[in-house]
């Protein structure tokens, strides 16, 4: 008899816990100095930057070549395409 004092014990796993280092796109890990190059985090670069997007004509603006892995990069195209193949109905209202 239960009297509230006792819990119910469950036959469920427990809940994975959440891992902060890290994002899965289709079933591939990639840890998050995996997804960015960080050559282009670093204070001289960022200053670098800085300068160039000040200065940029016709109005300021960066490109910011590389700064996605392009593993990253092809799951996420991956994932696009296979949204794009999936038999989802999509609705324009």
């Amino acid at each position: 008899m239960m009297d509230g004092t006792h819990m119910m014990q469950s036959n469920l796993a427990p809940a994975p816990q959440f891992q902060p280092d890290h994002v899965v796109i289709g079933g591939r890990t990639l840890g998050f100095d995996e997804i960015l190059n960080e050559k282009l985090l670093t204070p001289s670069k960022i200053a670098e930057l800085s300068e160039a997007f000040k200065y940029n004509k016709p109005f300021p603006y960066l490109v910011f070549d590389g700064l996605f892995s392009p593993v990253l990069l092809e799951l996420m195209y991956e994932d696009f395409d296979r949204l794009k193949n999936d038999d989802c109905a999509f609705s324009t209202l």
